[in-house]
């Protein structure tokens, strides 16, 4: 690659990163890694050119001038050493990402380090970024800090065998975890702490990462500095930093891991006597104000919260020593309960002096911004925040001490009537909605009260005589339950087509008042342009008054012309003038500021609503389908009663018409002639037949009246279905109150 400067038209090639290099002559083999990720190296841009990154080395206007001059921090460019770097914390903070020790590329064994670097790929697992070398990593999990030894004794035992310096990765292990350890006390790193390893002949990759929560470059800065006895976070990452070749620290935002990724080396081409030094680098890792000027819609205040420094102790949930990691925290009204009382006592003062005032439950956040607008120190409350204003609304409405105690007791959302729930549901002596006893069933029939079907049966069920009347008792048994069981479906359908519209109209409702909260947005936008502009004519005010000023001072200065009175009384009342008109529009620009983060506050709030009140309308679009699958199991159902009771009429018919012959018979067989043989046969023949039909018809009977009572159990398992739909709807109905309540709040 020519190291020429380029023509200004070329620098950007199709997606290719541009690398200032700033560092002089750099090794072939650096020039080559460069070339594999479709990099283009530099020495000069134009002033219009982007820039990805910028290698440096030892020059002497130093790294400040270097990191002003193309703006490292506000354009996000990272600046990488290929020279040890002294003053590591100065360089971090000029947005110096890392330092390379080009010796290490004789191993040619990090081009995957550089690629996650330069091309932000990566994997939590070693595995899967040296998957070249097939080879298989181990895996440790440690759910404290009190069990490290165990673990390390585990890795050195290992790494011993191969004839690894195991000194350096003991003592890389035990600080790494020390430091992962200060996160969690910090209660910005959450165990268990996962631990990768790969132990081959040459080398040895280890790699932790844990959950964290709103992780800063100044987190990693504290533990760069100088090593001090009693505290051991500082110079924990500098002891890990020395003892290994190459030390890889990266933030992965997706998930919320942060990475320790080490290397320990056991080459001969390394030259560790003369200027060896070791490489590190910290990808992804931004500084709170980077971080604030990411997410400028994020308006948070920052705490700074120190820990004493106590003794070390030896048991798991005992504080580690020092000052600790320094903690960004919002901070809140109600945590100071006299500022609280004082301005909750002078909103009631401002409302005992209005007319027509409205109740304290009428009242909203905007109202108590309009309320403190003219609090007599308005540095006090600077600080207030869509949360503070619900907190006052909370004290005007029941009392400060009630706001405190809901503080301390905390409960969870959304959990609050469950138990009420458990008790009526275990408890409860009501009878079951949607249970019926039908006329003929097995509870009647308990009672005594069965009055149908008179069988002459055998307790074996053989040589029954059928009996007309059991079969229609029989039809008329599954009509009225084929009746009731309908109307109790289609009384069920309706209800919940109506429980369904009436939630499809409240998240109707919450949905315009999303829209207003959209126009709301738009009018925030229009606001800050305004206050843009007023910022232009504010600087331009500011130059004319400098300009009179000037002007007043050279007149006083002058000899004095006979017109001079007049003059300096028209310069005072022009400066005067400009001078109100610029505390009005300061004061102006201080309010539609105020506004404009409350009305993104209230923006943020509204849309979660939406998006909890849209996962509520999945859930009842999801109960609606069940209720459509069961009237579809339950037409079904109708059907096959019907089909039922029509062959149960057939049964009947025939019946009767061979119970009618029958007695045609036995009368003609009384009142007949002197018997014929053959006539007796052939009724003889006759009569079995009809015995044999009367036991079929039997039989089918029977069967009738299985199936009947499978299918009564089926009504009971769809009752007890539709009253669990019944509940369901009821606990949605119920939570679109909650959110109805809270947004009224």
């Amino acid at each position: 690659m020519e190291m020429g400067k380029p023509d200004s038209k070329d620098i950007r090639q199709a997606n290719k990163k541009i690398i200032l290099n700033l560092a002089d002559a750099i090794t072939d083999n650096l020039k080559k890694v460069f070339e594999s990720f479709d990099c283009n190296l530099v020495t000069e841009v134009p002033p219009e050119a982007k820039v990805d990154f910028i290698l440096v080395g030892d020059k002497a206007e130093g790294y400040k001038v270097i990191a002003d001059k193309y703006q490292t921090i506000k354009q996000h460019i990272p600046m990488i050493s290929l020279k040890e770097v002294i003053n590591k914390d100065e360089f971090i903070k000029l947005n110096g990402r890392g330092w390379i020790n080009e010796k290490i590329l004789l191993t040619d064994q990090f081009l995957e380090i550089f690629d996650r670097f330069f091309n932000k790929k990566s994997s939590l697992h070693l595995e899967d970024i040296y998957s070249n070398l097939q080879y298989k990593a181990e895996v440790i999990k440690l759910t404290g800090h009190m069990n490290v030894g165990h673990y390390m004794d585990i890795i050195s035992s290992e790494a011993i065998i191969k004839g690894h310096n195991v000194v350096n990765i003991r003592k890389y292990f035990l600080n790494a975890i020390t430091y992962l350890g200060y996160l969690h006390s910090a209660d910005i790193g959450r165990y268990p702490i996962d631990i990768d390893y790969m132990i081959k002949n040459d080398r040895v990759d280890l790699q932790m990462y844990c959950g964290v929560e709103n992780f800063y470059l100044e987190y990693l800065q504290s533990a760069m500095r100088d090593p001090d006895r009693l505290n051991p976070l500082k110079g924990a990452l500098v002891s890990c930093f020395y003892n290994t070749d190459f030390l890889d620290v990266y933030f992965l935002s997706k998930s919320s891991k942060l990475v320790l990724s080490a290397s320990f080396l056991k080459d001969e081409k390394l030259d560790r006597k003369e200027g060896y030094f070791t490489s590190m680098l910290l990808n992804e890792i931004d500084s709170f104000s980077q971080f604030q000027l990411k997410e400028k819609e994020r308006l948070i205040n920052i705490k700074i919260k120190k820990d004493e420094i106590i003794d070390y102790g030896l048991l798991e949930n005992e504080k580690l020593p020092g000052e600790g990691i320094s903690i960004c925290i919002t901070k809140r009204l109600r945590d100071e309960p006299p500022l609280y009382e004082k301005v909750v006592s002078y909103i009631n003062q401002v409302r005992e002096q209005e007319e027509n005032a409205k109740s304290e439950v009428e009242l909203n956040c905007f109202d108590i911004q309009n309320y403190l607008q003219n609090y007599p120190s308005q540095a006090e409350i600077d600080f207030l925040n869509m949360d503070d204003y619900e907190d006052i609304l909370s004290a005007l409405i029941n009392s400060i001490s009630f706001v405190l105690n809901e503080k301390r007791q905390p409960s969870i959302k959304g959990t609050d009537h469950i138990k009420d729930e458990f008790t009526r549901i275990s408890g409860t002596k009501e009878q079951k909605e949607g249970m019926y006893i039908i006329r003929g069933s097995k509870q009647e029939n308990e009672k005594g009260e069965m009055r149908f079907v008179s069988s002459k049966v055998d307790k074996d069920g053989e040589g029954e005589e059928f009996d007309q009347d059991s079969v229609l008792a029989q039809t008329n048994i599954a009509a009225e339950a084929s009746e009731l069981f309908e109307k109790r479906i289609e009384q069920n359908k309706q209800n919940y087509e109506k429980r369904i519209q009436a939630l499809l109209r409240e998240l109707e409702e919450v949905k315009f008042q999303i829209r207003n909260t959209a126009q709301d947005k738009a009018d925030i936008e229009k606001l800050s342009k305004e206050n843009n502009d007023y910022k232009n004519s504010l600087e331009t005010s500011m130059k004319r008054i400098e300009i009179l000023s000037e002007k007043l001072d050279k007149t006083q200065s002058a000899k004095p012309p006979e017109n001079v009175p007049d003059i300096e009384e028209a310069l005072k009342r022009q400066y005067n003038k400009l001078k109100r008109e610029l505390d009005e529009r300061l004061a102006e620009i201080k309010r539609l500021d105020h506004l404009n983060r409350q009305l993104e506050a209230e923006v943020k709030k509204l849309t979660a609503k939406l998006e909890k009140s849209s996962e509520i309308l999945d859930e009842t679009k999801d109960e609606e389908v069940k209720v459509r699958a069961m009237d579809v199991e339950l037409k079904n159902l109708k059907v096959e009663n019907s089909n039922k009771e029509k062959t149960i009429q057939l049964l009947t018919q025939r019946v009767k018409a061979l119970t009618e012959q029958m007695s045609r018979i036995q009368e003609e067989s009384k009142t007949s002639r002197p018997v014929d043989n053959g006539k007796v046969a052939k009724i003889e023949n006759r009569m079995k037949q009809v015995d044999i039909a009367n036991q079929n018809l039997t039989k089918e009977r029977d069967a009738l009246k299985k199936e009947i009572a499978d299918k009564k159990k089926d009504v009971v398992v769809l009752q007890k279905e539709n009253q669990s739909l019944r509940n369901q709807n009821q606990e949605l109905e119920r939570k679109l109150k909650v959110e109805k309540s809270k947004q009224a709040a």
